[in-house]
């Protein structure tokens, strides 16, 4: 494949991030706004996360993956920036990279730490985009059989889910989550993380 035919994809992968980091900003934006600034405390935190991902259509391909986080808790939000790797079917071939950016929502967390009990049910939203795996150049062929979840393109993703984390808020603390990814992918999520 020449370098000309590669430019557009190379630029649309560049157009998607710079699309996620606008969204990302616009985020954090709202969640500052909505945030009183006496009740804000602001916390570096960072994870590190293990997820299984189910497509609905295909329960035979299951896949798993893993990733790292960082980013702020603002009072009862946190807010993330996450990079990651899927593996469809749960094999290398056709595994690609993930970038999303998530908020999360804490309402609880200050009534259970009032009953002494460490424990904190949180929902999240977020945004990301697949990039594509290392076939889709088409310098090699993929592998006869192998699971492709993307292929040429980046691919948004749109995230939801609920979940609860067992731990601090502003301390170590372990969660697990259930998500739906572009409703067409459910995910189970666990992680371990800490606040500064």
């Amino acid at each position: 494949m020449t370098p000309e035919r590669r430019a557009p994809a190379a630029f649309f992968r560049h157009a998607a991030i710079r699309s996620l980091v606008s969204v990302a900003a616009v985020i954090t934006a709202l969640v500052m706004v909505m945030t009183p600034a006496r009740a804000a405390e602001v916390d570096v935190v960072v994870g590190l996360h293990g997820a299984t991902f189910l497509p609905w259509e295909a329960t035979h391909e299951t896949g798993n993956g893993f990733g790292v986080t960082a980013g702020i808790n603002l009072s009862d939000f946190r807010l993330l920036a996450g990079l990651g790797a899927i593996l469809p079917a749960s094999v290398a071939d056709g595994r690609f990279a993930v970038l999303w950016c998530e908020a999360q929502w804490h309402p609880f967390r200050a009534m259970f730490a009032a009953w002494g009990l460490p424990l904190s049910p949180y929902g999240l939203v977020g945004l990301g985009v697949g990039m594509p795996d290392d076939y889709a150049d088409g310098s090699e062929p993929a592998p006869a059989g192998s699971i492709r979840w993307v292929s040429g393109d980046p691919q948004f993703l749109g995230i939801a889910g609920l979940g609860i984390a067992v731990g601090e808020f502003d301390g170590f603390f372990v969660g697990a989550d259930v998500r739906l990814y572009n409703v067409s992918y459910a995910g189970f999520v666990v992680t371990a993380g800490h606040a500064f």
